[in-house]
């Protein structure tokens, strides 16, 4: 009987070690991931720094001038061509966010703050400040721009939130499945009197028809 009893306590000994060594394992699991979640919200949460550009009222001017001016020739039938730089169309961006300074954007639960371009050789970097829900949250996209059949062409080299960095891939993926939806492609599809944009040389260069 003794040795019954003895084989019973071992049992429940070796029961107890395995509940045990479970227990710390989803512990440790658990506390790992709330360790990748607090690290992923504060990369988020943690502000990008805003790139350098410079603004000028006689430069936002003159790119309206300039656009004026093309689409004007475009309807006699000559080339419209506008060539932006980065500080004209910046400028321009200055005075947009000026006007719209506290209008929600279309989900009524962001606000844009802030939205500056930086054009390097054939690329273009965005950075775009919004408050959602009270709290803002930076976002900054680099890529190349093209138009294609009539649609503008955006192909993802980087992107941050925050200062979270997120794969090209799935940043790739993410962008195919936006483009996929109606509402996208009606956004994305180039102005009538639009013919091409894109980025050369560190300008904006448009065409108009």
């Amino acid at each position: 009987m003794s040795q019954k009893l003895e084989r019973d306590r071992e049992k429940c000994k070796g029961k107890h070690k395995w509940a045990a060594s479970v227990g710390y394992i989803v512990a440790g699991i658990l506390g790992a991931a709330i360790l990748m979640i607090t690290v992923v919200l504060a990369l988020v949460l943690r502000d990008a720094p805003p790139p350098i550009i410079h603004t000028d009222q006689a430069a936002g001017l003159r790119l309206q001038r300039e656009v004026q001016q093309a689409q004007a020739s475009a309807a006699i039938g000559m080339p419209g061509v506008v060539r932006a730089s980065e500080t004209e169309l910046n400028s321009v961006l200055n005075e947009y966010l000026k006007a719209t300074a506290g209008k929600p954007l279309a989900n009524d639960a962001a606000f844009l703050r802030d939205l500056k371009v930086n054009l390097d050789a054939d690329r273009l970097r965005l950075y775009v400040l919004a408050n959602f829900r009270g709290k803002d949250l930076t976002f900054v996209l680099e890529g190349k721009v093209r138009t294609v059949g009539g649609y503008l062409d955006f192909d993802p080299i980087s992107a941050k939130i925050g200062s979270l960095s997120i794969p090209r891939e799935s940043l790739k993926k993410a962008l195919a499945q936006m483009a996929a939806a109606p509402q996208t492609q009606e956004l994305m599809r180039l102005p009538r009197n639009l013919s091409d944009l894109h980025v050369e040389n560190g300008q904006i260069v448009v065409t108009f028809k």
